[in-house]
């Protein structure tokens, strides 16, 4: 089982192939292998290459605390002022997402030196707005929610929801949902951590039962290098059997098999760990680069618990670029994850897809469910414009525009299957609008076609928040 699970992961992973004089924290040292890049107008002052810098200023810094942007800055007091180090950081703190406008001007000092300054315009410290989420499983779910950007101004994030079902089937489904994250620790522990709480109320509709659940997850990712990671992580799943509908019995499931292991409920601890590469130019809307994930866990068994299985994870995404003009230019982006789990597990937690979140057009049925998955997209983006800023209400905010086309692709496993059986397969192409904008990264307006079971052409629309390559990872089963 384990070689058969070795090899399709490398199949898998082949899919995709305020204001401060000095700083006062180290700055990253500039990578040996990194290079100026094109991937955006240059906005460098090339007057001041090669000169000597005196000086590190900061202005508009009213909630960042300077330190963050010491992280990111690759210029050294005392060295010569590069444009290749410029338009590296400068991306790193666009991918930030912390500030709509970024720019740096410098002024001379005796001695042939140069004074640089940082001009920043922040982004709001909170936002608390109506939150709107399109899910694979229950629809549209509407609600409030409160999101700080930048905590404390220490790049945190911190966000918490509370949204039901609106449509197709109104309070179908209730889910409060809590998330913090952060790149750093404190102020100079290389780890980024993000940890997730989700309590689900909902009416599962391709499985058929009322569940009840709490799922937690926490995740390091230890920095080594510039671009490579350790990763940790633990998880707990927690689900209140269904006294109404016990077993998950359907025609493409003709054994009925129990939805919830234990008579009393499923409680399922799981820990994990891997590697990253991570050569993005940037965080939010990369042009350029690779961000490649591998990890293996184990769910249950040892750990206790009636579920007993492991997990393969390969997560591809990789952005390739040419630029047409100074300030438009094709993206093309290509994503494979492939999430592997023999074992023994609850009909609750199988995957399924169809929607904006993993096959896009097609709409969730009993046929489209697996205990183990492979999704894979191909897409083309040309950009019209990127990070334009604009003010709204007092608030300091940004917006980019893409059109795009591409594909998905879905392959399935159900346990009887194993992984030596042909997967279940779906497919579709779409085309449509992505609207850049912060702390969603995008909206995407998408409309696509797919061949049903008939082999009849079908279209759906669709509408979908951050980048899909993500969202894929984040689904709730």
């Amino acid at each position: 089982m384990w070689r058969r699970t070795a090899a399709a992961c490398c199949v898998a992973a082949g899919i995709g192939l305020a204001t401060a004089s000095v700083a006062t924290a180290k700055p990253t040292p500039l990578p040996a292998a990194a290079t100026a890049t094109a991937s955006r107008p240059d906005t460098c002052p090339a007057a001041a290459q090669g000169r000597r810098i005196g000086a590190i200023r900061y202005t508009g810094l009213n909630a960042t605390r300077p330190f963050v942007v010491d992280r990111a800055r690759f210029q050294q007091l005392g060295h010569r002022f590069s444009c290749a180090r410029y338009r590296l950081e400068e991306a790193r703190l666009q991918g930030l997402d912390l500030f709509a406008v970024i720019r740096v001007t410098t002024t001379p000092m005796p001695q042939d030196q140069l004074a640089v300054t940082y001009h920043f315009l922040e982004l709001p410290k909170y936002i608390v707005f109506p939150a709107v989420r399109r899910s694979d499983v229950y629809g549209w779910l509407v609600g409030p929610a409160v999101s700080f950007l930048n905590f404390l101004g220490r790049d945190i994030r911190l966000e918490a929801f509370l949204r039901s079902a609106v449509a197709p089937k109104p309070f179908v489904a209730t889910e409060l949902l809590f998330e913090a994250s952060s790149p750093w620790i404190g102020r100079a522990v290389p780890v980024e951590y993000a940890m997730r709480v989700l309590r689900n109320q909902a009416f599962d509709a391709v499985k058929l039962f009322n569940e009840s659940s709490w799922n937690a997850r926490l995740s390091f990712f230890h920095r080594m290098t510039w671009r490579f990671r350790l990763i940790y992580a633990a998880e707990f799943t927690q689900v209140s059997p269904d006294p109404l509908n016990p077993t998950f019995d359907r025609a493409s499931n003709p054994t009925p098999v129990p939805v919830v292991l234990n008579n009393q409920g499923d409680l399922v601890l799981g820990l994990s760990a891997g590697v990253l590469w991570d050569s993005r130019d940037r965080r939010v809307n990369p042009h350029s680069g690779l961000r490649f994930e591998a990890t293996v866990g184990q769910y249950g068994g040892v750990l206790g618990g009636p579920a007993n299985y492991q997990r393969v994870l390969f997560d591809h995404r990789s952005w390739l670029h040419v630029r047409w003009t100074p300030s438009q230019l094709t993206i093309l982006h290509l994503s494979a994850l492939a999430r592997l789990r023999p074992g023994r597990m609850g009909v609750y937690d199988y995957y399924v897809v169809g929607g904006p979140n993993s096959l896009r057009s097609v709409a969730q049925s009993s046929e489209l469910y697996g205990q183990s998955e492979v999704l894979g997209t191909a897409e083309l983006r040309h950009e019209l414009f990127d990070r334009r800023p604009f003010s709204l209400f007092g608030f300091h905010l940004y917006a980019g525009l893409q059109v795009v086309a591409g594909g998905d692709v879905a392959l399935l496993w159900r346990p009887q299957d194993a992984l030596n059986g042909p997967p279940r397969v779906a497919s579709a192409v779409y085309g449509g609008l992505h609207v850049l904008l912060p702390g969603v990264d995008r909206v995407r307006f998408e409309l696509g076609w797919h061949r049903d079971a008939q082999g009849r052409w079908q279209s759906g629309f669709s509408v979908g928040l951050f980048e899909k390559s993500r969202t894929q990872r984040l689904r709730h089963r």
